[in-house]
């Protein structure tokens, strides 16, 4: 369950959304509410880790036989911010999961996706 909070947290920061604003619309049964700050803290370390992973699955793709050039299709290259590198990981994933005919609405990227990495790169 704190995977698909997360998951649904960091779409929203992408989106623009405030991280109080968040905060106020993640609230499940079975966790409560998670507060801002909690939040900021999750979105500090997945920025921090998703050029990594990004590595990883972009490396994987190569390895079932991605012809496409992975790397050139960073929007900013070597000159990119974090989300630059984001948005670069999400278009990755979608071709990533494609391989496994994955379905992210069954139980999102980040479930799916960490049940692939390795321990220290899992988001």
């Amino acid at each position: 369950m704190v995977t698909t909070s997360r998951e649904a947290a960091f779409n929203r920061r992408r989106k623009g959304v405030s991280f109080q604003k968040i905060s106020q619309g993640i609230v499940s049964p079975s966790i409560g509410g998670i507060s801002a700050t909690t939040i900021k803290r999750w979105w500090n370390r997945y920025l921090a880790q998703v050029d990594r992973t990004s590595i990883w699955v972009a490396g994987r793709l190569i390895q079932f036989g991605e012809e496409e050039d992975l790397l050139r299709l960073h929007s900013k290259g070597v000159n990119s911010t974090p989300l630059d590198t984001l948005e670069w990981f999400y278009f990755l994933l979608q071709k990533y999961v494609y391989y496994f005919q994955f379905n992210p609405l069954m139980m999102g990227y980040l479930s799916f996706l960490n049940t692939h990495l390795p321990a220290k790169l899992r988001l």
